[in-house]
């Protein structure tokens, strides 16, 4: 059993619970969007290789089934900086979570992620996330202990 005065600051903690919580949802889509931003910093990062086409066909292309890669497959040569600039991301929230998605918009995107009968895949989304996914949890503690802050 519970005993409380009639001088109870129970009223002022519910209050200040309803606030937190409603605060909450706006403080990880922030934190999500600062993750999205270097999510896509990190992957127009690796998609600037230094190897040219020159370089990869004396090479023998390395990136070729059976070829051997003399750097991480994750990252991506530049050729144009056509496949570097399009990276995007999005966060949404659904009611149970946020889902942040990274994706890249040029035509042969898909062809470097999956490989295709002659290339192997390049594994840059695995990389972006392996490299990105412990700052994306500090940001996402630090959004939770500032909300609890107040």
């Amino acid at each position: 059993m519970i005993v409380t005065s009639r001088k109870s600051n129970i009223g002022k903690m519910t209050v200040r619970t309803r606030q937190r919580a409603a605060a909450v949802v706006p403080a990880v889509l922030r934190a999500e969007e600062l993750s999205g931003r270097a999510m896509v910093k990190r992957a127009r990062a690796l998609s600037q290789g230094f190897l040219r086409t020159a370089t990869l066909r004396a090479l023998g292309h390395p990136y070729k089934i059976g070829g051997e890669p003399i750097i991480d497959p994750a990252i991506l040569n530049r050729q144009s900086g056509n496949l570097q600039w399009r990276w995007q991301s999005r966060v949404t929230f659904n009611g149970r979570g946020t889902q942040l998605t990274l994706w890249n918009t040029a035509w042969y995107a898909q062809f470097l992620a999956t490989g295709t009968a002659h290339s192997i895949p390049r594994p840059i989304l695995d990389a972006v996330i392996r490299l990105e996914q412990g700052a994306r949890i500090a940001r996402l503690r630090a959004a939770q202990r500032e909300v609890m802050k107040k």
